[in-house]
C-alpha cells in the first residue's frame, strides 16, 4: 500500500478527499490550517466543497424543507478532523475514514446546500452550467426565491426526468401534500415526447386501465379494438355485442364526408358591407383564390367548402378542408389565419374578432355539427341473426326494436338532445379516444351518434348507428405517445398512410362507429332483459376495503398497508386489507 507523497500540497490532499466522499464539505478557510475540519453549517459567503448526488435523482417526497439553506445542523454528528502531521495516510485509509460517516439523509443533505448568495453567484459566474450541477433542494430554493421558474426546468436543466422530479419536489411543499404525492407516479415515461407537445408543467402520469373487446368483425376484417376506462363493465359489454355480432354477416362502416372546420367572426361598417363580402366570397374566381392562398399553406390542408352566414354587421366564416391523417384543428387554424390576413388586405373596413368566433364548432354540442358534420361522419350497419338475440343478447328482435323506439327516439326528443339519440356511445368514444391518443375534450360532440334497430323481412335484428361528427387522427397530439400509438397499432392505423394521406384517420373512424354499434347492441339488450343492474353490480363495484370502519381510526388501514415510496414498483396489502363487512356499496353509473 502506498503512502501520500510527502511532497504533496495541503490544497492536493484535500482535492483527492472531496475526489473519494463527495458527500463532506472541507473547510479550506479554517484557522487551522493543519487540521481541516468539517463545515458546520452552510450559511458562509465562500463555498468550496462539493455536494453529493450530481446526478439524476431518486426522487422520494420528504418532509418540509425550509426556504433556504441559511440554517445551522444542530444535530450534525462531529468527526474527529484529519490530523496530516500523524502520520502518512493513504488514498485508502482517507476514504475508509470518510466512508466512516455514512450516507447523508435527506435532512441533513438539504442543510448543506449552499446559501441562495452562493447560488446566484453561481449562475453568474456560468450562467449555462451552473443549473445542471445544482442539487434538487438547492433548485427549489431558486424557485422560492424566484429566481427560477418552473416552466423553464426542462430548458435549463436538459433533462425531462429530473425536471419532473424537481417540480414535485416544490409542488409538494407549497399544497402541502407530500404523502399524497407518492401515489402519482412519474418514474418509468420518456417525457421528451411531451415536452412542447402533450402537457406543460408535467409532474407524472395518471395510469388507466386498457382492456379489449374483440374480436369485432369489421369490413371483412378481425379487429381487437383496445378502450382504456375505468368502469367496470363497458369493455365486456361491449364485447358480448362484439360476440353477436360475429354471428351474423359482420359490421359494414364507411365515411360518408370528411372536413375539419374552423370559423373566425369578421365585423364591418354596416350589414350591408358584410353581405357584399359574403357575395364577394361566394363567386367561383374569388373562391378560388381564397383555396389557393388555403392549400398553400400545407401539404395535406384541402379546403372544400367555405360557408358565409351573415348576422348583422358580423360575419362568420366556416372553413371546412380535409387535413390527411391528422385530425387537424392546427392545420386549419393556421390556413384560416394567413386568409384572413390576405382578405383584410383587400377588405380594409373589416376587423377580424376572433379566429374562432363559435361557429366551427369546437368541443361543444351543436345543431350545426349534427347538420353539416365536422372531421369523420360514419355510418355502421349490422343484422344480428334472431337465433343470436335469443342465445347471447338474452332477449329477443320485437323487445329490441320497441325499446329502440320507446328509449332512443321519443325519449331523447322528450329530453331535448342534440345527437343523443343513443344509449352510451360517449362511454365507447371516451374509451378509444383515451387509448389511442385523441382530444378527450372532443367526445362532447364526437359522441353524437343516432341508434336505429328495425326487423328484417328475414325476422333478423338490423342495427345502425351514424356518427356525423367524429373528430380523430392518426397523426399528431396525443397519437405520438407510445402507449398511445401501440393501441392504434393494434388497430392497423398507427400515423399517416404512406400512400393514401387519410386513410388511416377513416380506419380508426370506421372501427370507432362500428364498436360504438357493439356497445349499443349489448347494453340495450341488457335493458330488455333486466340484467343491467345484476351485470353491473357484479363488475362494477369494488371489493377492496377504501375505508375505515366507524369503530376504528381512519389510519388503521393505513398503518396495515405498506405503500411504498414514488419510484418503487410494489405495493402490498394484507388480506386483512380487505374487509368483506365494509364493501362499497355505492352503484356505478348506469346508464
Amino acid at each position: 500500500m502506498s503512502s501520500m507523497n510527502p511532497t504533496q500540497s495541503t490544497s492536493e490532499f484535500f482535492d483527492a478527499a472531496e475526489r473519494l466522499n463527495p458527500s463532506i464539505i472541507i473547510d479550506r478557510d479554517s484557522s487551522a490550517s493543519d487540521s481541516p475540519s468539517l463545515q458546520k453549517n452552510c450559511d458562509k459567503d465562500r463555498y468550496d466543497g462539493v455536494i453529493a448526488d450530481q446526478h439524476r435523482p431518486v426522487f422520494t417526497v420528504g418532509e418540509s424543507r425550509k426556504n433556504s439553506c441559511s440554517s445551522v445542523i444542530d444535530n450534525a454528528v462531529e468527526t474527529p478532523p484529519l490530523n496530516m502531521k500523524q502520520k502518512s495516510i493513504t488514498v485508502a485509509e482517507i476514504q475508509a475514514d470518510l466512508a466512516n460517516l455514512g450516507p447523508l439523509d435527506l435532512n441533513d443533505r438539504k442543510n448543506l446546500c449552499r446559501t441562495l448568495v452562493n447560488l446566484r453567484e453561481m449562475l453568474r459566474n456560468e450562467p449555462v452550467d451552473a443549473w445542471k450541477e445544482m442539487t434538487d433542494e438547492e433548485l427549489v430554493t431558486l424557485m422560492n426565491d424566484g429566481s427560477l421558474k418552473q416552466q423553464d426546468l426542462e430548458k435549463k436543466l436538459g433533462d425531462e426526468r429530473r425536471a419532473v422530479a424537481v417540480r414535485r419536489l416544490w409542488l409538494s411543499e407549497q399544497i402541502k401534500c407530500e404523502d399524497k404525492m407518492h401515489s402519482l407516479p412519474f418514474e418509468q415515461y420518456d417525457y421528451s415526447m411531451v415536452s412542447g407537445a402533450c402537457c406543460e408543467n408535467v409532474i407524472g402520469y395518471v395510469p388507466v386501465p386498457v382492456g379489449y373487446a374483440g374480436p369485432l368483425s369489421l369490413n371483412g376484417r378481425r379487429v381487437y379494438v383496445p378502450m382504456a376506462t375505468t368502469e367496470g363493465c363497458l369493455v365486456a359489454s361491449t364485447n358480448r355485442g362484439c360476440r353477436a355480432i360475429a354471428d351474423g354477416a359482420g359490421v359494414a362502416a364507411s365515411v360518408y364526408n370528411d372536413g375539419m372546420s374552423r370559423a373566425p367572426v369578421v365585423q364591418f361598417e354596416s350589414a350591408l358591407e358584410a353581405l357584399k363580402v359574403k357575395a364577394w366570397l361566394e363567386t367561383s374566381s374569388n373562391y378560388q383564390i381564397v383555396k389557393q392562398k388555403f392549400d398553400s399553406t400545407s401539404g395535406y390542408a384541402r379546403l372544400q367548402e367555405l360557408k358565409c352566414t351573415p348576422a348583422g354587421r358580423l360575419l362568420y366564416l366556416r372553413f371546412v378542408a380535409t387535413t390527411g391523417d391528422a385530425m387537424g384543428m392546427n392545420m386549419v387554424s393556421k390556413a384560416t389565419d394567413e386568409v384572413m390576413v390576405m382578405l383584410q388586405q383587400t377588405f380594409v373596413n373589416m376587423e377580424l374578432i376572433s379566429l374562432s368566433g363559435n361557429y366551427c364548432v369546437d368541443k361543444k354540442a351543436s345543431a350545426l355539427n349534427w347538420i353539416e358534420g365536422r372531421g369523420k361522419s360514419v355510418v355502421a350497419e349490422a343484422v344480428i341473426p334472431s337465433d343470436s338475440v335469443s342465445r347471447i343478447l338474452k332477449t329477443n328482435v320485437d323487445r329490441m326494436v320497441e325499446l329502440g323506439e320507446k328509449k332512443l327516439l321519443i325519449g331523447s326528443s322528450m329530453a331535448g338532445v342534440i345527437g343523443g339519440f343513443n344509449a352510451q356511445a360517449a362511454n365507447v368514444v371516451a374509451a378509444i379516444f383515451l387509448a389511442t391518443g385523441q382530444d378527450a375534450a372532443q367526445v362532447v360532440s364526437s359522441s353524437m351518434c343516432l341508434t336505429q334497430m328495425d326487423k328484417t323481412a328475414a325476422g333478423d335484428l338490423r342495427i345502425s348507428c351514424t356518427m356525423p361528427c367524429l373528430e380523430i387522427g392518426t397523426r399528431g397530439g396525443g397519437t405520438i405517445l407510445p402507449a398511445q400509438r401501440t393501441c392504434l397499432e393494434m388497430l392497423g392505423c398507427a400515423g399517416g398512410h404512406p400512400t393514401k394521406p387519410g386513410k388511416n384517420a377513416h380506419i380508426l373512424a370506421e372501427t370507432i362507429c362500428a364498436t360504438v354499434l357493439a356497445g349499443e347492441l349489448s347494453l340495450l339488450a341488457a335493458q330488455c332483459s333486466g340484467d343491467l343492474v345484476k351485470s353491473h353490480l357484479k363488475m362494477n363495484r369494488s371489493q377492496l376495503n377504501l375505508m375505515s370502519t366507524v369503530s376504528e381510526p381512519a389510519v388503521a388501514l393505513k398503518d396495515q398497508c405498506t405503500v411504498p415510496k414514488v419510484g418503487s414498483h410494489e405495493r402490498r396489502h394484507p388480506a386483512s386489507a380487505v374487509n368483506n363487512a365494509f364493501k362499497l356499496s355505492g352503484c356505478a353509473n348506469i346508464v
